[in-house]
This record gives C-alpha cells, structure tokens and sequence, in this order.
C-alpha cells in the first residue's frame, strides 16, 4: 500500500484517468486564484486535499474493496432477471478504462439489452472527464425512462412532475 499521500495521488489518477486528457489544460483553478496548468495537477490538488480532510481506509478496508473489485461477477442468468424488470439500463464506457474493461460493458449491454454509450477516449472517470456531455446523457434517459413509465400506466406524460422513483 502506497503511504505517501502524492505518490498515492499519482497512481490512482493515472489508474482512473488517460494521459491524453490528464496533460490538458484545466478549467479548475488554485485557491489563490490561478489555474491549474494541467487537469493531472488540478486532480492531484483535490486528491490531496480529500485526503486531509478524510480519515483514511483502514488496510483491511482496502483489502476487503481490492478482493470484491477482483471476485464481482454477476451470472447471466441474474442479469436475465433484471432485464426482466423492464427499467430502461444504461451502460456507459469510457474507450480507455483500466478499471472495467470496456469489453465487459459491450457484454453486459448484451446480456442486459441495455443501451450503451461509449465515450471515445475517456477512461474510469466519464463523469469527470466529459461532465456536460455525461449528465445531458442521464438528464436524457431518465426523462426517457418516465416517459416510458408514464405510458405503461396509461397516461400520457405530459406535465408529469414525479420523480425518478414514484
């Protein structure tokens, strides 16, 4: 386990993230105003400062997430059961993930007969990566989903205003 807090940074972002969009300049800037030269030293300041500011994982905590990321399997069978509820699925990928292996979002979109979005060119982190184009995407399918739940219900949609889960 990496103990030093920036040498720790360093290897979870470039885990999680593309060089190709860690070396861009970044819209986020330092508490002294300035911006960041690249988004790699913008994520690494905001790594750094979580990490002051939260307790860290105790080593058994590590281990036991390491051990479930490494042994998580879901059956097709069970994956069958799901898409048996009806709810609209969304997979999303990003084309250089080191975490999940895009492949297996192509299987599970399969399996599941879920829509799949890949993003080109990004890795773990979508959301962080491309966060305009990511929530238009979910604004989109949940709008999508309750248009779909209103018309099971027999009703047309228009002017609904629940939420998500009712």
């Amino acid at each position: 386990m990496i103990r030093d807090a920036e040498t720790r940074a360093h290897a979870v972002i470039d885990m999680v993230f593309p060089e190709a969009y860690l070396s861009l300049p970044s819209d986020e800037h330092t508490p002294t105003g300035t911006p960041y030269p690249t988004n790699r030293e913008a994520l690494v300041a905001r790594f750094l400062k979580r990490m002051a500011s939260t307790r860290p994982q105790p080593p058994f905590g590590a281990m036991a997430q390491l051990g479930a990321c490494l042994t998580h399997w879901v059956s097709d069978d069970r994956l069958k059961l799901i898409k048996e509820t009806g709810v609209p699925i969304l997979v999303v990928t990003g084309t250089w993930d080191n975490l999940i292996r895009p492949s297996n979002s192509h299987r599970l979109a399969s399996v599941l007969g879920a829509r799949l979005e890949v993003f080109e060119g990004c890795g773990h982190a979508v959301i962080s990566e491309q966060p305009r184009k990511y929530n238009a995407l979910l604004e989109e399918h949940v709008r999508s989903a309750q248009k779909l739940r209103d018309e099971r219900r027999g009703g047309s949609g228009a002017g609904s205003s629940r939420s998500p889960g009712s």
